[in-house]
């Protein structure tokens, strides 16, 4: 067996068994689109076995071959398997000098005729499978359901896919709320609430596109200071400037036309949000699915609803073997970039993709469901998600800023704060790209007078949680055009805070009138051990996380004028605020 340095640090890192193979070759080529476009492609495979015997993945990256082959490439190769890697159109010169990347533009049909050049290689035994996260995640949804593939009646050209934190809504930077009071309600941007965009990791995902393709050292400073723990004087001079549409040029020193487009039309204008949301076509997907997920990722709500919809399908399809067409799915205490969720993902893909593509069954886990409940930091597996034996509870706001499971009596009971956009609360912890992310402590911004704190009594004993909750509202504000945002948290027996889940929504035609709100939480796992307090915080802003209403109504791209507002939050019982735990 060949001595390799590469393969053994790859072993080493990612914790992975000895590969049957450290012998590796590469080829390099170009495929040629529908439209002429050339793009840049690799295939890797391992030299000691036969090719036409071998299952080919596919990985379609926005972000490099490179980096794709040194990792995904070498170990899948490795352990028997063909890898193409595709540069995405506009990528890392892939197409050609003057073709420009735009998000989602391309994926499906690109996806297509790759397939259906791999198809036609002598190399190829007949057997295909996908693999990526985040972006690539995505790349593969637009190849499984474009028009090529999709419900045409016959055995869909591509065996397996393995999602890990990403989603087949990519314009996930939309907070889907619902305004019970409203008439035909609906959830999400078609809705009479507005969508909140998720300014700080759209902003950082613009400039990693960028800089990845202007050299390394370039590259390398600008993810040191998106990085740090703490937002730089500079990144947070520029997430709090206004007009955000300018803020490209801030970051970048030159206009990016792909994120002006994204924050004029892709809060409001539907055919263009179409273009990176195909979850419409998710349940009609017949292909089986592994996906590995994040509490803290920026994609899990909407990557937990793909599971749930594929989860349907595949009760609802005749099988005769339920291991293989069941989805399978693991979620642990990790963010979009995490280490251990790369190794995790990468053994977890590799037994599911042996088992569709190979037929080795031997290392699937016996339930398909595998979650890590945080509180006691232990995995449990189901066979479903949600599970079912989790009932829901209601925690009522009440007198003296309490959560309590029995509901207030008084009858005009009410909270208040004031909300200055120019000040917005900040955003300490939870979901984010870049930065400080997951369960932080969250003492000094529940300080602030523009947060308001209910906290239950010492919990008797352990309450453990798994799905997804929501806080019902009943609120008033003295403007038109508002937010709230709100957070669960666990207080410990030392008083320290941290903050569990959160969601927000924003509110439109609104001055003046109580409106009932139901704000979804992102979902959770977690044991709110004996001794501790459940917490629920409300706000108006978590910016730069999530862009700050400036509470005008004017287009949010180019607003610099800012309104503040007065915000009652009613808690009576009359108005049944109040949060339900899965």
């Amino acid at each position: 067996m060949t001595f390799n340095i590469h393969s053994r640090l790859l072993q080493w890192n990612y914790g992975l068994t000895d590969p049957p193979t450290r012998n590796v070759s590469t080829e390099n080529f170009k495929i040629k689109m529908r439209d002429g476009v050339e793009l840049d492609s690799i295939r890797m495979f391992p030299k000691d076995i036969p090719q036409a015997s071998l299952p080919t993945i596919l990985c379609r990256s926005p972000y490099g071959m490179s980096s794709v082959s040194w990792t995904y490439g070498t170990i899948f190769a490795e352990r028997g398997y063909q890898v193409v890697i595709q540069n995405c159109r506009g990528t890392h010169g892939s197409g050609g000098p003057s073709v420009q990347f735009v998000p989602y533009e391309y994926e499906g049909v690109d996806g297509v005729d790759t397939v259906l050049w791999i198809q036609q290689q002598s190399w190829f035994n007949g057997k295909l499978a996908t693999y990526g996260m985040s972006y690539m995640a995505y790349t593969q949804y637009a190849t499984l359901t474009s028009d090529e593939f999709f419900m045409t009646g016959k055995q869909h050209p591509i065996s397996a896919s393995c999602i890990t934190v990403g989603t087949s809504n990519m314009k996930y930077n939309m907070a889907e709320s619902i305004d019970l009071d409203a008439p035909n309600a609906k959830i999400g941007p078609d809705g009479p609430l507005g969508s909140v965009l998720g300014l700080q990791r759209l902003v950082m995902w613009m400039g990693t596109i960028y800089y990845q393709e202007r050299g390394l050292w370039k590259m390398v400073s600008f993810l040191a200071e998106a990085q740090a723990k703490k937002l730089s004087e500079r990144n947070k001079n520029i997430l709090n400037s206004v007009p955000i549409i300018d803020i490209d040029k801030k970051i970048t020193d030159e206009e990016c036309s792909w994120y002006r487009a994204m924050i004029t039309k892709g809060l409001k204008d539907k055919e263009y949000m179409k273009k990176g949301i195909l979850t419409n076509r998710v349940p009609e997907l017949q292909v089986p699915f592994s996906m590995v997920a994040g509490w803290y990722d920026i994609f899990l709500p909407a990557q937990l609803n793909d599971y749930k919809l594929l989860q349907k399908v595949a009760r609802d399809r005749p099988t005769n073997n339920g291991k293989l067409t069941v989805p399978y799915l693991l979620v642990g205490p990790w963010e979009h970039t995490n280490s251990e969720m790369l190794s995790t993902s990468l053994k977890q893909s590799i037994l599911w993709l042996n088992a569709q593509l190979k037929g080795d069954l031997s290392g699937l886990q016996e339930k398909p469901v595998r979650l890590f409940v945080t509180g006691i930091r232990e995995w449990k597996d189901f066979d479903e998600y949600p599970p079912k034996a989790y009932k829901p509870r209601q925690w009522f706001l009440n007198v003296d800023f309490k959560l309590t499971d029995s509901q207030p009596t008084e009858t005009d009971a009410k909270d208040q704060y004031t909300y200055n956009p120019e000040n917005p609360t900040p955003s300490v912890g939870g979901s984010l790209l870049y930065g400080t992310i997951g369960s932080v402590n969250q003492s000094e911004l529940e300080s602030r007078d523009d947060v308001l704190v209910y906290s239950s009594a010492p919990l008797a004993v352990d309450l453990e949680v798994i799905g997804e909750g929501f806080v019902e509202l009943h609120v008033e504000s003295t403007v038109q055009h508002t937010d709230f945002f709100v957070r669960v948290c666990q207080v410990d027996q030392t008083g320290i805070s941290i903050n569990i889940s959160d969601g927000i929504v924003r509110l439109q035609a609104s001055r003046n009138k109580v409106r009932r709100i139901k704000v979804g939480l992102s979902p959770f796992a977690h044991c709110f051990r004996k001794g501790c307090k459940i917490r629920l915080q409300v706000s108006s802003s978590a910016h730069p996380r999530f862009g700050r209403n400036h509470g005008t109504g004017a287009d949010m791209a180019t607003d610099t004028e800012f309104k503040i507002s007065e915000q009652t939050v009613y808690r009576n019982s009359m108005h049944l605020s109040h949060l339900e735990l899965p």
